[in-house]
């Protein structure tokens, strides 16, 4: 009997290793939990900003060892510009000159261990706020794991404000339920109204939250679980980005539109780029090409990858005129970083902050692609099996 391939023993042994990581942290996170619970909030370092809280807070939770990037300034300047006094906390250690340039844009400013990722950041300044006797009628929990706003006079957050949703954010994340996959409201840009904040859901859930130092718990528990006890309350929404939302936008345009649309998606699966080419190839204005161009973006819009990455990013970018961009190493964000640049150097989309795009450019810079291409593919072919199990 032939034994399997190397990287699927590598893959198995990784899976096991992690398995067995996460039963002991269900074992030892709890107490570790409360005891960070009795010490609150003591155990938080906390310097008081030049600005006084009002109605509406954002809670901006910062992971910059290496310095604060000036796209941060940008963003507090933005978020105070929209009425939001920002209550920064960061996961490591700020140097003086940070610090005191942050305290001139915040209400506070806490420091505090890299513990939980940015769900155990924002327990901690929910519970600060809580503490304090504040009950805001708006509250944001953001993260810098996006370059958020990419331009200085962005609309978004006045348009999930004039929404109907208690709760609410950027971007609704459709994923099949493959490999415990689950629809969710991406979790570094939230925005909650005080009625979402009064109900039992809201409390509940940060009350009963045991920050993790695991990503695979923190996002499970902590940006799904989120998500999934809000919409089990009521408090349903699919923000300002989704699926649904882009794949009405994609049914508005005509054939040469589409055409558009598929000459700049960007896929990871060889067969479907083969029929991307042959609809390319067989252009013409009628019914017939219309359905299936739309057929196509379909497809595309059952993957993983449809919003904020590659496969349709100038779709989402032109249509929903996304106000974000992920930081994240992965090749698809990287791809997508590339495509924004070239989106803005033709003019197709509205010009970025020059702050920010010196800080995209330099990230694409720095990204050495031939290093993770071929491991990244292996993965994506992975999860695009799910494709022939049939959608959900």
């Amino acid at each position: 009997m032939a034994l399997p391939p190397l990287w699927k023993i590598k893959r198995e042994m990784m899976r096991l290793g992690a398995q067995i990581e996460r039963r002991l942290m269900e074992i030892y996170e709890p107490p570790l939990q409360r005891r960070h619970d009795r010490r609150f909030p003591r155990n938080l370092t906390v310097a008081e900003g030049a600005l006084a809280p009002g109605g509406k807070i954002a809670i901006f939770v910062l992971f910059q060892p290496r310095g604060i990037a000036a796209s941060t300034f940008l963003a507090c300047d933005y978020l105070i510009a929209n009425g939001y006094a920002p209550l920064l906390i960061s996961n490591a250690p700020l140097a003086d000159t940070d610090r005191a340039r942050l305290l001139a844009k915040a209400w506070r400013v806490i420091e505090r261990p890299n513990r939980g990722y940015d769900f155990g950041a924002y327990r901690d300044g929910i519970r600060f706020v809580d503490h304090l006797g504040l009950r805001p009628d708006r509250l944001i929990v953001m993260n810098d794991s996006t370059w958020f706003p990419l331009r200085a006079n962005d609309p978004a957050i006045a348009l999930l404000e004039a929404k109907p949703d208690p709760f609410t954010g950027l971007a609704y994340k459709f994923e099949p339920s493959f490999r415990l996959g689950a629809p969710h409201v991406e979790s570094h840009f939230l925005m909650f109204t005080r009625e979402a904040m009064a109900s039992a859901a809201y409390r509940d859930f940060w009350k009963g939250y045991v920050s993790s130092s695991s990503r695979f718990r923190t996002i499970q528990a902590g940006e799904k679980g989120l998500t999934a006890a809000m919409f089990a309350a009521g408090f349903r929404t699919e923000g300002l980005a989704s699926k649904n939302a882009l794949r009405a936008a994609l049914r508005g345009l005509d054939a040469a539109g589409l055409r558009k649309v598929v000459e700049e998606a960007v896929v990871h699966i060889a067969e479907v780029e083969d029929e991307r080419l042959r609809l390319l190839e067989e252009y013409r204005d009628s019914p017939g090409w219309i359905e299936r161009a739309r057929d196509f973006t379909d497809e595309m819009l059952y993957t993983f990858t449809f919003l904020h990455s590659t496969s349709l990013f100038y779709a989402t970018a032109t249509l929903l005129h996304l106000p974000y961009l992920k930081k994240s190493g992965e090749l698809r964000f990287h791809l997508a970083r590339k495509k924004v640049l070239s989106l803005n150097a033709r003019g197709e989309i509205d010009a970025i902050d020059p702050v920010v795009l010196a800080e995209i450019q330099a990230a694409v810079d720095g990204f050495d692609e031939d290093a993770v291409r071929a491991d990244y593919w292996e993965r994506f072919r992975q999860v695009a099996g799910a494709r022939a199990r049939g959608r959900s």
